[in-house]
Parts: structure tokens; sequence; C-alpha cells
């Protein structure tokens, strides 16, 4: 099967693929390298600033054969206004096309029609469909399924089915929990009201195993027929949605310290060091002058083995 690696336009990391990947010439299989689509579309938003020539770079990509894209990425030269562009599509994206192009990502016959445009709108129409129905499915179960359950005396479980399907497994689970406090020899709670402590009545607002506990094995019959209909009014208009609610959450954000604010500036003038070595580097190249090329390399080269030799004569230093 074919490898590949999926990277930004990063000579560095080209250049290590090939060393760490050398393919059939030293006995191992190919490993080819392709760019990120959205780090191209995100290049070409700030590089290829005409907007038609833009938009013909955009339209070669999604060409699903080799000579159509080199044919739109011709026009797109041939109209370029902008010699500077002209120079940066020609460098960078005419002879590359296998890595960026998607005439290049191999899809099976049999399933490259669902990538067409038609193809991804049968696709989200039958997502659409499905959605529907299942929404339908859940929400006609929500309110008519009813739960079977096993020691429960059927006046209460004739009161539990007519909470929606998801409370009534709470419920029944509540319920069944009484048998656990009874096995522990706990007594009935004594409660007096409706009014419970616990995480369960204080998070749900439904009778929890306290509650029938007290109902069933003690002296006072919480659960009347009134109670109950209180209880099973809260679902009848909202649903669930009456334990959604707003409020503030404050979140503390941890302050840097100084050290690491001196950290990050440093950080960011490397990078910003860097970028302009980049441009300069690019204006002197588009020049089309070969000797001011390599004698700005030669001059940059110069000022930085220095620096850099003697950081890595202490660096080795220190280890």
């Amino acid at each position: 099967k074919p490898r590949y690696f999926l990277a930004d336009q990063s000579h560095v990391e080209a250049n290590s693929i090939k060393i760490a990947f050398p393919g059939l010439k030293y006995g191992e299989q190919e490993c080819d390298v392709i760019f990120c689509t959205v780090h191209i579309m995100r290049t070409w938003m700030s590089k290829i600033y005409d907007s038609k020539t833009w938009q013909k770079m955009i339209q070669a990509m999604h060409k699903i054969t080799k000579v159509g894209c080199e044919s739109i990425i011709q026009q797109a030269i041939d109209e370029c206004p902008v010699p500077t562009i002209k120079q940066y599509i020609k460098r960078n994206f005419m002879k590359n096309t296998h890595q960026w192009a998607l005439w290049a990502r191999e899809l099976k016959k049999s399933t490259s029609p669902k990538y067409g445009l038609i193809g991804a709108c049968h696709k989200i129409v039958a997502l659409d469909e499905k959605k529907r129905s299942d929404s339908e499915y859940v929400s006609f179960e929500f309110r008519t399924k009813n739960i079977s359950a096993i020691g429960i005396d059927h006046v209460i479980l004739h009161e539990i089915h007519k909470f929606p399907f998801p409370i009534q497994q709470m419920l029944v689970n509540e319920f069944n929990a009484v048998q656990g406090r009874i096995e522990k020899g706990k007594p009935t709670p004594g409660l007096i009201s409706l009014n419970c402590n616990c995480l369960f009545f204080r998070q749900f607002l439904l009778p929890c195993w306290h509650i029938f506990h007290e109902h069933v094995y003690g002296d006072i019959k919480l659960l009347t027929v009134d109670i109950w209909e209180k209880f099973q009014k809260m679902f009848e208009e909202a649903g669930f949605e009456i334990y959604m609610h707003r409020e503030l959450v404050e979140i503390e954000e941890p302050k840097k310290t100084e050290a690491e604010k001196a950290a990050e500036n440093r950080r960011l003038t490397i990078n910003e060091l860097m970028e302009m070595t980049r441009n300069i580097y690019w204006r002197v190249e588009e020049k089309n002058n070969p000797e001011q090329t390599c004698m700005f390399i030669q001059e940059l080269n110069t000022c930085l083995e220095p620096v850099l030799n003697n950081k890595i004569n202490e660096i080795l230093a220190v280890e």
C-alpha cells in the first residue's frame, strides 16, 4: 500500500522525511510527501492577494485531471496583473501539482462520485433524513414507552409510567436501591415531608430512595396522588429543559510570571527575525539575479555561522 506524509511547505520537514525514508534505491518502500490543502489555501490568501488569480488557483486545485490543473494554473499566470504573484506561483506551485492538487489524491472509481458536488448533496440529505427519523423515534419513545419492572407495587409503577421513559429508568433504579438499604439493616429515614437533602433529590427534583423507603415502609405515605401529579407536570411542557439554567461562571486564568513573559518575548523575537530573513531572501530571489542571491546567502552565512558555532560549543561544553 502507498505511504505518504501530510505536511506543510516546510523544506526542513521534506528533507527530514527523505533522510528517514530513502525509498526503493535503499531497499525501502517509497514514501511521498503531499501538502495539506487547508494550509495551502491559507497561504494563498496572504500571498496571492489578487482575488481573480486566487480563484483560478482554487479552481486548479479541485480539477480531477493533471492536464486540466496545469492548464488553469497557466491561465492564472497569464492573466495575473501582479508580476511578483506570477513569480510566486511559478516558483512554488507550477511543477509540484502532484503534492497539492486534488487530481493526485487517489480515490477508487466506485467511491469517487461520492466526493463530487452532487454526491455530497445526496449524502447531506440522507444524513438529514436519518437524523430527523431518529429524532422522531426518540421523541415518540420519550413520551410513550413504558418500563417493565419486577418487585414494584403496581400503584407506584402505574404512576412511574406517566413520566418520560428516561425518568422512568431513574425512578425504578431509585426504588430498587431501597432493597439495598433494607439488606444493610438501615431504618426508614423518618421523613415527614418531601424535602430530602440527598444529591439525587436536589439534582433531579424527583423522589429518591429515601422518599420511597419512607413511603413504602414508614409511617407516612409521602407520595399521594396529588404529589405524583406535581412531579409529572414538571415534564409536560418543557421536557428535560427544566434542568437547564444559566449562570455566570468565573474562571481564574493563571497569570504568567516575569520569566514566562520574557521567554515568550524571546520566542516572538526569534520568529520575527526568521520571517524578516525569509522575506528579504525572496525579494532578492525575485530579481532573477543569481549573483545577488548567492552574495546575500554568503553574507548571511558569514554573519550567522560564528554565532551559531559559538553557541553550539557552549552547549556541548556544558553537557
